[in-house]
């Protein structure tokens, strides 16, 4: 791998990966606005946006190799995996469920008895259990994150290694992961602080709802007319609507970059694979 080497540090992984993105930024956001439109479109476009996903990733990839391939190569590579892309990628996210689903129901089990025994304990067992049940959230979050970290790179897998079955890109994830799943649990939190400011500004919309509210709230309950609750509808309404554009238009910028720093991140642990054999 070019320019690769070298244990893997958290930090240069999602630069170079913001750097693959600038450098490619045309070839990039003009696949993310493809892949948020076939998104619109069930199934079929599901899985055609699940393979763009995959087509950025393998560009980025091929590049980081210096072996740069074009977008209809990629392509013609990538439409057999079409379909497996969707199936993956669903199979992973009900793994994902299935799995914090479980650990949201252990830490429950563990605090309630918790809970009850700082209530009877009065303020000072309170403290104890709010801080006990801070201590275990804590636990719970880096336990998501620890699962979701393993199972990142599936769609770099299945996008690069073409010859192999789209199913065993979940083993090869798991596998290269291996022994770096700190330095991705780092990478996926530090990108996912990166990019969550982009998303709040998708919050903007609601803003305007708030002055109907306001109005609302400063008149008693039987004195509010139908016109004011109508208004009220209307002003969210035209929030989520706005709302939900405004998620579509980032995704043409975010998803691809996302793309970008996993297959840097694959590259590496690649890389780091390939050193120890």
């Amino acid at each position: 791998m070019a320019n690769l080497s070298g244990p893997l540090k958290v930090g240069r992984v999602v630069l170079s990966g913001i750097n693959l993105y600038r450098l490619n930024f045309g070839t990039y956001t003009g696949l993310g606005a493809k892949a948020v439109a076939w998104s619109l479109v069930p199934v079929y476009g599901w899985a055609k946006a699940a393979m763009i996903g995959g087509q950025i990733a393998r560009l980025g990839v091929q590049t980081l190799v210096r072996q740069p391939e074009s977008v209809p190569q990629v392509m013609e590579r990538l439409q057999p995996k079409m379909w497996g892309f969707l199936g993956v990628g669903i199979l992973v996210g009900l793994i994902q469920l299935a799995v914090n689903l479980t650990l949201s129901v252990l830490v429950t089990v563990v605090m309630v008895p918790i809970n009850l025994f700082g209530a009877l304990l009065g303020d000072v067992g309170t403290l104890i259990a709010v801080s006990i049940g801070g201590i275990v959230r804590i636990a719970l979050f880096l336990m998501q994150l620890w699962v979701q970290s393993r199972f990142l790179v599936f769609n770099v897998a299945i996008a690069v290694e073409t010859e192999k079955e789209a199913t065993d890109a979940i083993g090869r994830s798991w596998s290269l992961s291996e022994r770096s799943v700190f330095g991705v649990m780092g990478t996926l939190l530090l990108t996912g602080v990166m990019l969550m400011p982009i998303f709040l500004l998708t919050m903007i919309p609601f803003y305007f709802t708030l002055s109907p509210v306001a109005d609302i709230l400063t008149v008693p309950p039987e004195e509010i007319s139908d016109a004011a609750i109508l208004t009220l509808l209307m002003a969210f309404a035209q929030g989520f609507l706005g709302f939900i554009v405004l998620v579509f238009v980032v995704q043409i910028f975010t998803n691809p970059l996302f793309q970008s720093v996993k297959a840097v991140l694959y590259a590496q642990l690649c890389d780091r694979q390939e050193d120890r054999t």
